[in-house]
């Protein structure tokens, strides 16, 4: 009797032991930081899209941990190639006005610092149904956007960033975000254009004047603004067979060759990236089968690569390139340029029933954010990626995907 006594009264003791150690043990745990995850659903503005709270993703297997683990190595890697940059504080977009049919755009913005839901600037819609393409100034002071007119062509149309003072600047040929048509220059509010038959004008937004900058004679297809503010052009002059890639100074007019494009010329140049430093081009070439190449200035020679340049994001350091889509759906991938080695790989993480993104509508200059679009081409969805976090945060339930205008930093 007194054994089992002894006996008893141990094991209460070690239960006891056992039980302070664990409650010790997960005291000590500190509480995992989940930046932009899920918070209560705030109530969206009056005509305001709902805003759906954040997703954060949650680890429950080792495959979900490897995945995770992945992602991080992707944020940092990007973030790398991006650093430098002022921090996005916004985002300005067009989406649809509210959630019926055949809603007209407006013009939204969202803070990146907060959860609050994205709102609504001006009080009313843009008088454009569709965007095709759109750009903030330098400045950040103005917005150019292009719009169809039935299947052809499009107008051209500038507004300021509170949403007043819309106005209509000229008639462009049809075009896309991936057929750049116009490009603002750099510190101020002058807008580069191509009018097609008449050539480049500058159009001063401040003022409401315009000029022409470069004849149609000396111009041609538009492929973007470099890093000392020349508009860079794909000539095909009539006694060549190739195309030359040409810069222009649009206060001037002088003009230099930079090299000469892959024949043949009569295939169709497709989807222009041009790096911020101007030194690479992205492009596709087909007539039948799509290749895609890149150009170097400084070498003049064009090499095939196997990216897709309509899901190609330039790094702000020229040297890296953000591609969607290789492989596993959701796949984001970093290259460098210009062997185009692969440095980093991640499959972003789903969103609810939703999935992994169908494609990329943007990234932030600073390499912290991504706009990826969800659903098909009856039912898109819109929703910001914040890389460090590896949160999802909603922008638009319904509609087509947003048209990314761009990233505050003021």
């Amino acid at each position: 009797m007194v054994r089992l006594f002894f006996l008893s009264v141990m094991i209460l003791l070690l239960s006891g032991c056992v039980a302070t150690t664990a409650q010790e043990i997960q005291s000590t745990v500190p509480p995992t930081v989940q930046a932009h995850a899920t918070e209560p659903a705030v109530p969206p503005t009056t005509g305001a899209t709902p805003m759906a709270t954040s997703v954060a993703p949650t680890a429950t297997s080792s495959a979900d941990t490897v995945a995770s683990a992945e992602r991080a190595a992707f944020a940092d890697a990007w973030q790398h190639a991006n650093q430098g940059e002022a921090e996005a504080t916004a985002l300005l977009y067009f989406g649809p006005f509210d959630e019926t049919a055949s809603a007209p755009m407006a013009l939204w913005s969202v803070r990146l610092d907060s959860t609050e839901p994205p709102q609504l600037v001006g009080d009313s819609p843009l008088l454009a149904s569709t965007v095709v393409d759109a750009a903030l100034s330098t400045d950040e002071q103005w917005i150019a956007y292009s719009t169809p007119l039935g299947d052809w062509p499009n107008e051209l149309r500038i507004v300021r960033v509170d949403g007043t003072d819309e106005r209509v600047i000229d008639t462009l040929t049809s075009h896309t975000d991936c057929f750049p048509i116009f490009a603002w220059l750099q510190g101020s509010s002058t807008l580069i254009y191509n009018a097609g038959t008449t050539g480049f004008w500058a159009y001063d937004a401040t003022t409401g004047s315009d000029r022409l900058a470069i004849p149609y004679e000396q111009a041609g297809g538009f492929v973007g603004r470099d890093s000392q503010d020349r508009i860079v052009m794909a000539v095909r002059h009539q006694t060549q067979q190739a195309r030359d890639l040409v810069a222009a100074d649009p206060l001037t007019g002088e003009q230099e060759v930079l090299g000469q494009l892959p024949q043949p010329t009569t295939e169709t140049l497709f989807c222009r990236k041009l790096s911020p430093d101007g030194r690479y081009l992205l492009f596709g070439m087909s007539q039948s089968a799509y290749q895609p190449y890149l150009f170097d200035r400084v070498t003049g020679q064009s090499e095939e690569i196997d990216i897709v340049p309509d899901q190609a994001f330039w790094a702000q350091d020229s040297q890296h390139v953000l591609t969607f889509g290789d492989g596993t759906a959701g796949t984001v991938s970093v290259y460098a340029v210009p062997d185009m080695p692969v440095v980093a790989r991640a499959v972003l993480p789903p969103v609810g029933n939703d999935g992994v993104p169908s494609g990329v509508r943007g990234v932030s200059p600073d390499g912290q954010w991504l706009v990826g679009c969800f659903g098909n081409s009856y039912n898109q969805q819109s929703w910001l990626y914040h890389m460090p976090t590896q949160t999802w945060q909603q922008l638009s339930s319904s509609g087509p995907c947003i048209q990314v205008i761009g990233w505050n930093t003021q």
